[in-house]
């Protein structure tokens, strides 16, 4: 079963160049661009221009660094001048991870994989990589592979916090948070989905990795805080959520770091309600599984799942 798994999911794929393996302890973790940022970081000064600063970071840390940085650096990055804003936003917080990103190392997420085995024996495992990603995201696939940003998951108590946005107050970026985000950018890697931009899809995308995640490993990424706003007001949710799930704004309840009246990415905690409705309802539960990760019809799985009449 994992052989097909695996060639539906390398044919769904429009990555290139990617590695799946079927077992944790062959997946290919790489944190070697984290040591290479460190040393291009230590080449510049403050009498540097800004033109020679990006100039650094573009040759010294992006062009040397590992595919899966590179493939970030196109998709998400963008170019290097995002990543020098990053560190010129928060400078005292950079320093204050420092030590704790290099020593992020294989076993710290290797033990998680293991967990997603036991739980769900048909994973495959794509290749994981640790960069210093400029604060452009906690957590991503980019080109198939899933990369992670060491900066965002290695403070600790006595990390400086001041310079944080308030939209990243919330976010727990220490090294408990690790295996949440990890395995939750993991099973998007898995997710074998028609393309559909409506809101309803885009929150059963973020909801079945969080659920799954919970499932495999005990937690999830998304704040605590967003979930009990979500128990505290369902009815009021669903009724909003209603309203809006056939269209494409997502703005009031994901990828919305600076949302005023509640919590943001709501439509995570929405989507899980969903995914566990459907898992609940399942008498083969890993078959449940495997359907939430190959949805084709996603009204379908809203249907199936029986969440609407929790509210009749």
């Amino acid at each position: 079963m994992k052989l097909v798994v695996a060639l539906l999911l390398a044919a769904a794929s429009n990555a290139t160049a990617q590695t799946r393996v079927d077992h944790p302890d062959s997946a290919r973790i790489v944190v070697s661009d984290v040591a290479i940022f460190w040393r291009a970081f230590d080449k510049l000064t403050p009498a540097m221009t800004r033109a020679d600063s990006v100039r650094i970071l573009d040759q010294e840390y992006l062009a040397q660094g590992s595919k899966g940085l590179q493939g970030y650096a196109t998709t998400h990055l963008k170019k290097p001048d995002n990543l020098l804003m990053g560190l010129g936003m928060l400078p005292k917080y950079v320093a204050g991870v420092r030590a704790n990103t290099l020593k992020i190392s294989a076993d710290d997420v290797r033990a998680a994989l293991r967990k997603v085995e036991t739980f769900y024996p048909d994973a495959t495992y794509p290749d994981i990589y640790f960069v210093f990603a400029g604060f452009t995201s906690q957590g991503t696939v980019s080109k198939g592979n899933v990369v992670i940003a060491a900066e965002m998951v290695s403070a600790d108590s006595l990390t400086p916090r001041e310079e944080l946005p308030p939209f990243l107050r919330s976010v727990d970026l220490t090294r408990n948070v690790l295996p949440c985000i990890m395995v939750h950018e993991m099973l998007h890697a898995q997710q074998n989905y028609p393309s559909d931009k409506s809101l309803l899809a885009q929150v059963i995308v973020e909801g079945v990795a969080d659920f799954i995640t919970q499932k495999a490993v005990g937690c999830v990424q998304t704040a605590a805080a967003t979930y009990a706003y979500g128990e505290a007001h369902e009815r009021e949710l669903w009724q909003l959520f209603q309203q809006e799930m056939r269209g494409t704004d997502y703005s009031k309840w994901l990828y919305n770091g600076n949302i005023k009246d509640r919590p943001d990415q709501l439509g995570y905690w929405m989507g899980y309600q969903i995914a566990e409705a459907y898992y609940n309802r399942a008498s083969n539960k890993q078959q449940a599984i495997r359907e939430l990760l190959n949805i084709r019809d996603f009204d379908a799985v809203l249907t199936a799942s029986g969440y609407a009449s929790k509210f009749d």
